[in-house]
């Protein structure tokens, strides 16, 4: 500021006659350098806002993109789950189970695609979509459940739950709001996936009295 006072008496002051000249071309001078110095100084403070912008800015750029990624891999998971066919130790005229070959290397194929499910769907940034997709994986983890106690075979179980969680991914991709609602089979899931869970609990609450009894 003292340095703007200085040039201002300086442009008020009224020199000689012959000393005009020297007066003004300081004083032009002084203005230009101030021009340099303040141009330098805007330049160095844009620099440095566009700097910042950029180191907040990517982190939420790259998650948003592994995100997409990781909806287009579950997408390709979940069409590949949905096209397997049943199990083949299951006999179509008979009905009952016998493990061949075949039906271990078809349930190798299932456990692994689950599994690259529940770790794709780790990268997903939205946590609502996260939360469907996690419990669709578990649900297709408890199709002996679902048969159990809702009498729905292992094929059509995982059929309408796969619909479900593409259903939930489109939407994401299309940047949709609000998910579509759960299908009703995700509900006969949950259903079977508590009853089984309450069968457990009922069980360790019996081996743990068995246990104290006897160590009486």
């Amino acid at each position: 500021m003292w340095l703007v006072r200085h040039i201002g008496l300086l442009v008020d002051r009224k020199p000689s006659q012959p000393h005009a000249f020297m007066y003004t071309s300081h004083t032009d001078r002084m203005f230009q350098l101030l021009s340099t110095l303040l141009g330098g100084f805007l330049a160095l403070l844009g620099g440095m806002a566009t700097t910042l912008y950029l180191q907040f800015r990517a982190p939420a750029t790259e998650r948003r993109a592994r995100s997409r990624q990781a909806a287009d891999e579950l997408l390709s998971i979940l069409i590949e789950l949905r096209r397997m066919g049943f199990d083949p130790a299951i006999s179509a005229e008979s009905g009952l189970a016998r493990r061949e070959p075949a039906s271990r290397e078809w349930e190798d194929l299932r456990t692994s695609l689950l599994l690259r499910m529940e770790s794709q769907t780790l990268l997903i940034s939205s946590p609502e979509v996260r939360k469907r997709l996690t419990f669709i994986a578990d649900a297709l983890h408890s199709s002996d459940a679902l048969k159990a106690f809702e009498g729905v075979a292992e094929k059509w179980s995982r059929t309408e739950l796969c619909t479900d969680g593409m259903n939930c991914l489109g939407a994401y991709l299309r940047d949709e709001r609000n998910l579509p609602p759960e299908s009703y089979m995700a509900g006969r899931a949950r259903s079977a996936m508590n009853t089984a869970a309450e069968i457990i609990e009922e069980e360790e609450r019996a081996r743990k009295t068995r246990q104290d009894e006897e160590e009486k």
